[in-house]
């Protein structure tokens, strides 16, 4: 690093054009439970979600879904 940056706090994008400067590359690590998952269960509760669906197009519930920091 640089003399300024001794010491100093470096941002995240000083340090991204750093080592994009020096040849790094990366990609976002895409994390998976796919293989750990129980398939039993799996099913059961994706036919749980398709009941509750039903009932909230039948007008009998009102479904929420809730998606934390997710885009």
């Amino acid at each position: 690093m640089t003399e300024r940056c001794k010491g100093g706090v470096v941002s995240k994008w000083t340090l991204i054009k750093i080592l994009k400067a020096a040849g790094f590359s990366w990609r976002r690590v895409r994390k998976s439970l796919k293989l750990q998952r129980d398939a039993w269960m799996f099913d059961f509760f994706k036919l749980k979600i398709k009941d509750l669906e039903k009932g909230h197009k039948e007008g009998k519930i009102h479904l929420w879904y809730y998606r934390n920091g997710a885009a």
